[in-house]
């Protein structure tokens, strides 16, 4: 799946927005189409929920945003797509575009949402010399372009229903968008899961080894494996491109294939992998963007 290129087409620009000034909600009609965006979590490492409405059938291709897209999914209230924000987009406004295909082939129009300010911290981290050497071991690239295949899963079943939750019964530090500077100068992030950015992506539970963790959503099992810096790892696919990766598990108790329902016990915590202690990270991805699992629980989709 590609995530990146736009695809050339007519450009329509649509009219005033239609939503109140304290709403999240961005309503805008066209020729027949109703086009609603929550924006609630319209900032770097949010996301945008965009839905459509139309009297025909639509023919709905993909939500795109600086370059970055998401393809529509059908759902029980018309197409929706979930358009991860990357860390990386500047805050102000920007171009939200709605791509359709029909008998004249596609059409792009075009909504304007405002991506709000977020200030992420950044900090130096070090890993003891064991979990340092990890990064320069043979497989860790290795690793990272299978665990990042995993994160770009999707399916056309939405599995999950309801809010996600929290993976472990503890309070996460907040970490995602941190940028991080190794002092071993490697990409440890990139190292991790195959993208690029020394940013961390995702958020880290400080619990004790043999903490039990919870599926945050059902969804499917897609990878179940130990990795070099990721260590045991789990990769879940709740569907319509929303992906939650668990990583630094000392067991894994669920195959990959297998269908789970949220809250179900996927392992145990631990410190596997390049960490410096005991904790569980949980990142989330929407069609391979990274996106803060705390915007990801804020959102009602």
């Amino acid at each position: 799946m590609r995530l990146r290129g736009l695809v050339i087409a007519p450009l329509f620009v649509l009219g005033p927005v239609a939503h109140a000034a304290d709403s999240p909600l961005l309503v805008e009609h066209f020729s027949g189409l109703t086009i609603t965006v929550d924006t609630s979590q319209a900032r770097p490492g949010g996301l945008l929920v965009v839905k459509l409405r139309a009297a025909r059938p639509l023919g709905a291709v993909a939500a795109t945003l600086d370059g970055w897209r998401a393809p529509f999914f059908a759902t029980s209230e018309g197409p929706r797509a979930l358009l991860g924000i990357p860390v990386t987009i500047p805050a102000g406004p920007a171009q939200l575009g709605v791509e359709l295909r029909g008998r004249r082939g596609r059409r792009r129009i075009a909504v304007g949402v405002v991506v709000a300010a977020q200030r992420f911290a950044s900090r130096a981290t070090s890993l003891p010399a064991d979990r340092s050497a990890l990064l320069r071991a043979s497989g860790a690239v290795r690793d990272s372009r299978r665990l990042l295949a995993a994160l770009r899963s999707f399916s056309e079943t939405a599995y999950w229903n309801g809010p996600l939750r929290p993976p472990v019964e503890a309070n996460a530090r907040a970490t995602f968008g941190v940028t991080e500077r190794s002092e071993t100068g490697l990409p440890v992030n990139q190292l991790l899961d195959g993208l690029y950015g020394e940013y961390h992506r995702g958020l880290d539970y400080d619990v004790p080894i043999g903490t039990v963790v919870q599926a945050p959503a059902a969804g499917v099992v897609v990878l179940a494996t130990a990795l070099t810096v990721a260590g045991q790892t789990v990769v879940i696919d709740h569907g319509h491109g929303l992906v939650s990766v668990l990583c630094h598990l000392s067991r894994i108790e669920v195959t990959e294939g297998q269908r789970i329902e949220g809250r179900t016990p996927i392992g145990l915590s631990g410190d596997t992998g390049a960490v410096a202690a005991p904790q569980v990270h949980w990142g989330t991805y929407l069609s391979g963007i990274a996106v803060d699992p705390g915007a990801i629980m804020a959102t009602a989709f």
